[in-house]
């Protein structure tokens, strides 16, 4: 019996465990993650150094290229915003470290965005303001950030705030100048948004302006409906502006799910687990039943004999397991807790573990467990009390 209650422990935990992790790959798949990421296609259309060096075209020739294939990309009706050579949100890259004051510097994620990328991936201001083609340039110091970075430094007040780059993020030759480090204004402050994997913390953001111009690679969000003979659109594009390899393309929201295999399998492991624990379960339970309840048959005998109907006699018979599973079931309860958060400790974003989760494992298991038992127990109560106690 302790060997079975130890079985349904592992039995209902793991149930629970794997309920919990699709509970939380389905979160992490179908989240809000703060910026659009419907019908946005990625693509790398022309392969600058190949193009250099194989054609022989100067670096004005190519950028002539690569203008005239962005103004065919933005004429087209197939598209909502277009813009280029830009990292999307799910992945900007990290490394520029910034401070202020006596506040404890930290690392940035970042990129030289035109405003383009704020239209395209809808991303929503807070405060201040984005872009402005007529105040704004390339070679600035001014920036955007999130509202990470404004708690972290406690951005009160645009006007006078600054944060100081631990090195200048931008370099021009033969411009006066380069040997300073200024710190940053900031215009803007958007609303956070997930970066890579949700278990990690929202890091700082930081925005630095861009021209919006079209690069080596697209990104564009698709008119609905249009996605087919957008795909066929790029393709065109990159035989007439590319030089020749094979086309490939990108959905933003294919790249997000790849980000999430790992967690699949996790969960597909605990469910597979799940299934052989409960039959495990079930045969041990049929085991022990078995040679419990042929110990019996004596007892159940003489109380047929005294007038004790089958259903009496299968609630006698099934009162040990019952309690033994419900003991089992709370002794569950925190062993599953613990090792669910044991696993997700790192997890910034991660879903509650509910009580419905916990009671679907009780059903589950006790379902199975009846069943197992059922058949025995009947058999049992059913026998003809004058033989089995002839036969003791």
């Amino acid at each position: 019996m302790i060997i079975l209650s130890i079985q349904y422990i592992f039995t209902l935990s793991l149930i629970v465990s794997a309920c919990y992790f699709m509970v939380q790959l389905n979160y992490m798949l179908h989240t809000d993650v703060g910026y659009n990421t419907k019908d946005i296609i990625k693509s790398s259309l022309i392969r600058f150094d190949k193009t250099h060096d194989s054609a022989g075209e100067s670096y004005e020739e190519v950028q002539k290229r690569m203008t005239a294939m962005g103004d065919r990309l933005k004429e087209s009706t197939l598209f909502f915003h277009v813009t280029g050579n830009v990292a999307s949100p799910n992945s900007l890259p990290s490394g520029a470290i910034f401070s202020k004051d006596d506040f404890e510097p930290q690392v940035f994620h970042y990129e030289y965005a035109p405003q383009t990328y704020f239209d395209l991936f809808e991303i929503e201001l807070k405060e201040g303001r984005l872009w402005d083609p007529e105040k704004d340039k390339f070679a600035q110091y001014r920036m955007i950030i999130n509202e990470t970075a404004q708690q972290l430094f406690n951005i009160q007040n645009l006007e006078e705030d600054r944060l100081q780059p631990e090195r200048r993020m931008w370099w021009v030759y033969e411009e006066e100048g380069m040997d300073t480090n200024p710190p940053y204004e900031i215009v803007g402050i958007v609303k956070d948004f997930k970066i890579g994997h949700l278990s990690g913390k929202t890091p700082p953001v930081a925005f630095f302006f861009s021209p919006n111009d079209i690069g080596e690679n697209v990104i564009a969000s698709i008119v609905p409906g249009k996605k087919q003979e957008a795909i066929r659109f790029l393709q065109e594009m990159h035989k007439e502006y590319g030089n020749g390899g094979e086309f490939s393309y990108s959905f933003l929201e294919d790249d997000i799910a790849v980000m999430y295999e790992t967690d699949k399998q996790t969960t597909y492991i605990y469910v597979l687990f799940a299934i052989i624990a409960i039959l495990i379960s079930c045969l041990g339970l049929f085991g022990i039943s078995l040679f419990d309840i042929r110990q019996r048959y004596h007892e159940i005998g003489i109380r047929k004999v005294n007038g004790a109907l089958s259903g009496e006699i299968m609630q006698i018979l099934l009162k040990k397991y019952v309690r033994l599973f419900l003991l089992s079931f709370i002794v569950s309860i925190p062993v599953s807790y613990l090792a669910i958060n044991y696993y997700t400790k790192d997890f910034a974003h991660k879903t509650p573990l509910s009580g419905w989760i916990h009671m679907l494992a009780f059903i589950l298991t006790a379902s199975v467990s009846f069943l197992t038992l059922y058949y025995q127990v009947r058999r049992a109560a059913d026998m003809n009390p004058a033989k089995t106690i002839k036969s003791e």
